[in-house]
């Protein structure tokens, strides 16, 4: 099945913002963490091909290092919306199901 904006953003874990589908413009919080992050689709000129900048990186207690993001493009942009949020809600659960307490200082600024 396809990824849509609406189905990338109905993860239990995001809460959207604002969101700005014709700009590719998407503002969210995961779980309990507080910090806004924006998330910001492009697409190229002479492809279809879909980037996405974050102005966040996650860094939750069972990483070395933060995360910042594995996939800067995807094939269309509702894809590249599911690895950008993605990036944050997979690492975010993981370390609340070992017991760790969900903090702002999860996230980093780019």
């Amino acid at each position: 099945m396809a990824h849509t904006f609406d189905s990338v953003l109905a993860n239990d874990l995001i809460k959207v913002l604002h969101r700005n589908d014709s700009r590719g413009v998407f503002v969210i919080q995961v779980g309990e963490i507080c910090t806004q992050i924006e998330i910001t689709l492009s697409r190229y000129m002479d492809c279809d091909r879909t980037t996405f900048w974050l102005t966040h990186a996650i860094k939750s207690p069972i990483q070395s290092f933060a995360s910042r993001a594995r996939y800067l493009e995807a094939d269309y942009p509702a894809s590249a919306l599911f690895y950008a949020v993605s990036n944050f809600t997979d690492w975010y659960r993981d370390a609340v199901e070992q017991g760790h307490q969900p903090s702002d200082d999860w996230l980093e600024d780019y």
